[in-house]
């Protein structure tokens, strides 16, 4: 059996955008009052919008949302699992704000559309020799929609994406075009970079990129104890540090990457055949998960793992994923991470037999926007997904949440999670600040729908 990061990532973690297309075509139109639903990525959140828009720059952007009387919803890429973007009023896609707008290789600065798609960024900036500071391990979002809600990858060194934001541009409810950056608008612009779309809509951002540079990905198999003993120290000593959990073989999966400059050496070629595998086993040895650990840590011994490879980061540290899944994700002070991680494990590992999906283990550095999930704190992000097979995620969600809550967990805004303002507001320091920008700028909450009327403690 071949075990590589893509088919790992593809296979094992698991989410897909064939559920849906969320931004519909409408021939030689900007803008349908026909009725057309509208589902996310996965299948989990729907709605049927009265009015879809997909303007065609910003003048037409600020005409749509100055003229509308109900509720706005922008959509990108319907990544989210949280119902973010659900809508009886007004859906609006920013399909047509994509593409680099300009650039200074001097300053390092680029300039995209907001509805740019992270898989567009990459190598447009390799073409002028730059790259993203970051990246996450689906980068089939809209730069919108993984800035909103704090999308991240790994490294303890490296902030969430949203960080490399120097500036943007911010159409109000008023249809106002307001430009933002640390030293132009400095308050809106710590709110408007994490925003969760609530507090009008973003056209535009200019971002501070490095240099194009090539890393260099290493694999290997350890204990979970042990891993989770070194683990701070690796995300210290490496550029890029995670690992995979596999339920019930007391084995993860775990892999650096850091910058070199070695040459570009081959990928090895994508296999699909190991989450069938561990679902198989799952399936045959459900009668006794002794007997289980005992196949899969035996399993885990055959495993060939792929070798050392070079490549630029945007083909290095995103993957593809092909099948659905529920993804409760929740970022952690860096030093409760550890025993975090273990409670969980043994909570799934001793009431939920059935659970084979691994747990993701990252590291994050902190940043200063208001809504961010990492504000003011390095931190460790915990991901738990739940196959798809018709069972309510709830049931191992509840408890792993009330872990999380414990020590201060923070939902990733586009992942399942059902946090109110009460929860919010005891680890966000800076949501009743948010809220008087919301408010000051939105003040008959257009930008709102029911879930983000929740999280911010607001009457429908």
């Amino acid at each position: 059996m071949t075990l590589t990061r893509r088919h790992t990532l593809k296979a094992i973690l698991l989410a897909s955008a064939a559920a849906a297309a969320p931004g519909i075509s409408l021939a030689n139109t900007s803008a349908s009052r026909r009725a057309i639903p509208w589902k996310n990525w996965a299948g989990t959140q729907s709605c049927t919008p009265a009015f879809r828009s997909t303007p065609k720059g910003i003048n037409e952007l600020a005409s749509v949302i100055k003229s509308s009387t109900g509720s706005i919803r922008a959509v990108g890429s319907g990544h989210s699992w949280s119902p973010l973007v659900p809508t009886d009023g007004t859906l609006l896609s920013l399909r047509r704000f994509k593409g680099m707008l300009g650039y200074d290789k001097e300053k390092n600065l680029v300039k995209f559309g907001a509805g740019t798609k992270l898989n567009k960024v990459g190598p447009a900036l390799e073409e002028q020799g730059m790259a993203m500071c970051n990246l996450p391990d689906i980068d089939e979002q809209s730069l919108a929609g993984a800035f909103a809600t704090g999308t991240h990858g790994t490294g303890l060194e490296l902030p969430a994406l949203h960080d490399c934001i120097e500036s943007l541009t911010l159409v109000t409810a008023g249809g106002d075009v307001v430009e933002c950056s640390r030293t132009q608008n400095a308050e809106l612009f710590d709110a408007a970079r994490v925003s969760l779309g609530s507090l009008g809509i973003i056209a535009d951002y200019t971002l501070k990129t490095p240099d194009l540079f090539r890393v260099e990905r290493k694999y290997w198999l350890e204990d979970l104890d042990s891993i989770l003993d070194r683990g701070e120290q690796l995300a210290r000593d490496h550029r890029h540090f995670e690992f995979f959990y596999i339920p019930f073989s007391d084995t993860s999966y775990c892999f650096t990457t850091d910058k070199t400059n070695k040459p570009i050496t081959e990928v090895q070629p994508e296999d699909d055949s190991v989450v069938e595998t561990m679902k198989n086993l799952r399936d045959t040895l459900s009668f006794s998960t002794t007997a289980r650990r005992v196949a899969l840590k035996a399993l885990m011994k055959t495993v060939d793992l792929p070798p050392d490879y070079v490549e630029v980061p945007w083909k290095t540290l995103s993957t593809e994923r092909t099948t659905p899944v529920y993804e409760m994700e929740y970022q952690l002070p860096l030093e409760a991470g550890p025993q975090a991680m273990r409670e969980v494990v043994d909570y799934i590992e001793t009431n939920h037999p059935e659970f084979f999906v691994p747990l993701e283990y990252r590291y994050v550095d902190g940043d200063d926007a208001w809504m961010s999930e990492f504000y003011g704190r390095k931190s460790v992000s915990i991901s738990v997904h739940r196959y798809r097979e018709g069972d309510d995620p709830w049931n191992v969600f509840t408890k792993v949440q009330e872990i999380f809550r414990k020590y201060e967990g923070r939902p990733h805004w586009g992942k399942v999670h059902n946090y109110t303002y009460q929860d919010l507001k005891s680890v966000y320091p800076k949501i009743d600040e948010f809220k008087k920008i919301r408010q000051e700028l939105d003040p008959e909450g257009k930008f709102l729908n029911d879930h983000v009327r929740g999280l911010l403690g607001l009457e429908a």
